[in-house]
């Protein structure tokens, strides 16, 4: 241990105080423009898209289908609001649905997260014939992360060996900015039948394990988003407000198609972002500040959740269109989980190939 201090000492801390002063001499010449301003930016920036979406999608036909995608999910919250007659933002300022920063408010929100956890087992078994062995359990993130942790959930995969499950974090140090009745759709994006089913069954999956720690954002953030529109085609969402919210959310998805571009390819500012954002989506201004900033560091990620999404929900009409009464969602999900993080191409590949056998019996 006296060994292990004397290392940090003289080797980790001045290690990290020279990246510092490199850091603070960097930013003295850092700008807010997108990846457009850099030597060769359009063409990096095509690169970039290319390698997070795994499809030949140039940035101009990506930002049209965010402004579709953007239109379609905006014409289905009208209309939920149009049917129920409520007013959102008048409940996201309720006090009553959020939980008070105390100790017992901590024990009481984790205890929602896993009743909904158990719900969307039940709810969901009928569409699938395969789960991972690991288990995920729910969790506060540790007090020191509170702090730097932004406030949404988030998702930690099972180890490889299989001596840890998969972790689903909740940061109980932002009760205040989560509303209850965001709590469902986070649970199914990050959880189950989301992220833990592809990602932990792709961990005890016989494929090599190069392909086991890789991720392809496309196929990761896809899933996780077409199990939210699952959720919804299967009526889970318990109160029409929960199911607003998921719109919402899927509607931030689809901004993030116009922003990035918007960013990185159309010359948009940092203000124009912020400002595109609030008065589409109405998500309060730190999230949308957090939103942008991130989009204009990680140019192309952005748009991995939806392009992904949009993928799987066109292979599985095509299934249904070309398989009829031979079309069976469990076997279709078998076929888009036991692959693997893959290409979209190459997921496209597989399901064609698929549909094909099935046709011969």
């Amino acid at each position: 241990m006296a060994k292990v201090k004397i290392i940090i000492k003289k080797d980790i801390y001045p290690a990290y105080k020279k990246l510092q002063e490199y850091l603070k001499e960097l930013r003295k010449s850092a700008t807010n423009n997108g990846a457009w301003a850099l030597p060769n930016g359009n063409e990096y920036y095509e690169y970039k898209l290319k390698g997070e979406t795994s499809t030949n999608l140039s940035a101009n036909q990506i930002h049209e289908l965010g402004l579709q995608e953007v239109e379609k999910i905006q014409t289905k919250m009208k209309k939920l609001l149009k049917k129920e007659n409520f007013n959102p933002e008048e409940l996201l300022k309720d006090p009553r649905y959020y939980y008070p920063q105390s100790q017992e408010a901590r024990k009481e929100c984790l205890a929602e997260y896993a009743a909904i956890l158990e719900r969307s087992r039940k709810s969901f078994s009928h569409l699938f014939d395969i789960k991972p062995q690991a288990p995920v359990e729910i969790k506060a993130v540790p007090k020191y992360e509170e702090e730097d942790t932004l406030s949404f959930p988030y998702y930690l995969e099972p180890s490889i060996d299989g001596s840890r499950p998969g972790l689903f974090f909740v940061n109980l140090g932002y009760l205040h900015e989560i509303p209850k009745f965001d709590m469902e759709t986070l649970t199914i994006h990050e959880s189950e039948p989301g992220h833990h089913f592809q990602i932990a069954l792709q961990m005890e999956s016989d494929i090599p394990v190069l392909r086991k720690l890789g991720i392809h954002n496309a196929y990761a953030e896809g899933w996780a988003l077409y199990t939210e529109r699952l959720a919804l085609e299967e009526k889970f969402y318990s109160s029409p407000i929960t199911e607003y919210r998921h719109l919402t959310y899927d509607l931030l998805r689809a901004v993030r198609l116009v922003v990035d571009t918007g960013i990185h390819k159309k010359k948009w500012s940092r203000k124009q972002a912020i400002e595109y954002i609030q008065k589409t989506t109405g998500l309060p201004k730190g999230t949308v500040i957090s939103e942008v900033e991130r989009y204009f560091v990680w140019p192309g990620q952005a748009c991995s959740y939806k392009i992904g999404q949009l993928k799987i929900l066109e292979l599985r009409q095509r299934a249904k269109d070309k398989l009829g009464n031979k079309f069976d969602i469990r076997e279709f999900h078998n076929i888009i989980l036991k692959i693997g993080a893959t290409p979209l191409k190459v997921l496209e590949e597989v399901v064609d190939e698929y549909i094909q056998e099935k046709l011969k019996n």
